[in-house]
């Protein structure tokens, strides 16, 4: 009796809790090439009717259990300029494919190799074979249980690393390869300086070239002994793709000459260019935006101090219009100084007469009444003739 249990989550590159896979493709099994020029995560190439072709997968178990590591080729295509990975299908590369071994155990951290060959026969038929290559990943522990005897509980999952395959079978007149070699200069990311070189594919074929650049100095002042190695990862036929080579502080800076060889299969392509190294980018943005936050925070402060020392409201009107035109002329600040006078004085309340001012008014006015009134009953006096003489 065993018991199955699944866990993981399909992956190109990765791994889950317990389970971890790290794959490069390179030309050799040896220890110290994973970082070279032949390192890659697909395999493209030209293979003659006939002949065979030799590539080991270099794979190192992330996780932390023991596992298993088990090979399988399944078909794909080309569809605008992008490859789809397997549909679980058989590839029919895979009957040309074996592999040494036919599957690996690594403990953790551990580092093995799969040596993958393609032998294809004279019989096979010419043009161009896309395929993904999945390496399956399996815990290869088995518990038993002690009390039930025969009962094996197995663990298996579902993650698996994935290579792109494009193989040409044929010869270089059926299927020729070329490419070109377009452009190489200094560019910078995240602050550090790079050899950028891109590479346009003239042929049907997805290419992935590999290869070097070596910096020489045209004074002959500097020496660089050890070139740049690069290798692109796939570009679909008829397009560009560029690869990005960090420069080293060991190169200083100057203006070299830099010569990059690239080579697809038995193609190969060379480009010479004068480079000017700079080591340091010219728009150093993470200095600005340092410098920024500071301007920015010099500004909070500023602006704070002036919401604290900012004086109160004056409730007087005079005030008011006095600071509001403050850049006008002395006649206009004149007017407008009359105009708030005489508005204050025409809305004055005035206060309430006390009730004996009221009464001296009234007994005064009754008075000179009285005095009028007696004054126009008085007969007018009469005067006495003047007699004549």
């Amino acid at each position: 009796m065993s018991i199955t249990s699944t866990f993981g989550q399909s992956a190109s590159q990765g791994a889950s809790n317990d389970l971890g896979i790290s794959t490069k493709v390179v030309s050799d099994a040896s220890s110290n090439h994973p970082n070279t020029a032949g390192t890659s995560t697909e395999i493209t190439t030209l293979i003659n009717p006939g002949t065979s072709f030799a590539r080991y997968i270099r794979i190192q178990n992330y996780g932390i259990l023991k596992s298993q590591y088990s090979p399988t080729i399944e078909s794909s295509h080309y569809q605008a300029g992008d490859q789809t990975r397997g549909d679980h299908t058989v590839s029919d590369l895979s009957k040309y494919a074996t592999f040494s071994p036919a599957n690996l155990v690594l403990a953790p951290g551990q580092v093995g190799y799969l040596k993958l060959t393609l032998a294809i026969p004279i019989s096979a038929q010419i043009g161009v074979h896309f395929a993904t290559l999945f390496i399956n990943v399996n815990p290869a522990n088995k518990v038993q249980n002690v009390k039930h005897k025969g009962t094996v509980a197995v663990f298996s999952s579902n993650l698996r690393a994935a290579i792109q395959m494009a193989i040409g079978i044929g010869t270089p007149v059926s299927i020729p390869v070329n490419f070109l070699i377009t452009g190489v200069h200094e560019i910078f990311s995240k602050q550090l300086p790079y050899l950028e070189i891109k590479v346009k594919n003239l042929s049907t074929l997805p290419i992935n070239p590999v290869g070097a650049a070596h910096f020489n100095d045209p004074n002959g002042v500097l020496s660089i002994s050890t070139p740049l190695e690069f290798a692109f990862q796939m570009i679909a036929p008829l397009s560009e793709g560029s690869v990005d080579v960090y420069i080293p502080k060991t190169i200083p800076a100057n203006t070299w000459m830099v010569h990059v060889d690239a080579l697809q299969g038995a193609t190969s392509e060379s480009k010479d260019s004068a480079i000017k190294i700079t080591q340091v980018n010219k728009f150093n943005f993470a200095i600005l935006e340092k410098v920024g936050a500071f301007l920015m925070f010099l500004l909070l402060i500023f602006f704070g101090l002036l919401l604290i020392r900012k004086p109160k409201e004056n409730s007087d009107p005079i005030k008011k219009q006095v600071k509001k035109f403050g850049d006008s002329s002395q006649d206009e600040i004149d007017e407008i100084l009359n105009r708030i006078f005489t508005e204050r004085d025409h809305n004055q309340i005035p206060k309430k007469p006390s009730k004996k001012k009221v009464v001296k008014k009234k007994v005064v006015k009754k008075a000179t009444k009285k005095v009028a009134k007696k004054s126009a009953k008085k007969p007018p006096v009469k005067k006495a003739p003047t007699k004549k003489k």
